[in-house]
């Protein structure tokens, strides 16, 4: 994911096709979930998110989950 801190999107490039995103604030509220289209790479929208701390929870076609903090400035 990057870039990190970001301002308004976040490009997501994963190994294996992402079929899940899921934006988390610190109290583990889900503030978005998107399911996508099985591709690699993916553009989240924080442009409207308050500046602070999230969490982006990635799926994966394997059901794999990734979990990365990322800040909004």
């Amino acid at each position: 994911m990057y870039p990190n801190p970001t301002a308004e999107v976040v490009y997501i490039e994963h190994t294996r096709p992402v079929t899940e995103v899921s934006v988390f604030n610190l109290f583990g509220q889900v503030l978005a979930n998107f399911m996508t289209t099985h591709n690699q790479n993916y553009v989240l929208d924080f442009s409207e998110l308050k500046r602070g701390m999230y969490f982006v929870r990635i799926t994966d076609e394997n059901n794999h989950i990734f979990i990365q903090k990322v800040i909004k400035k």
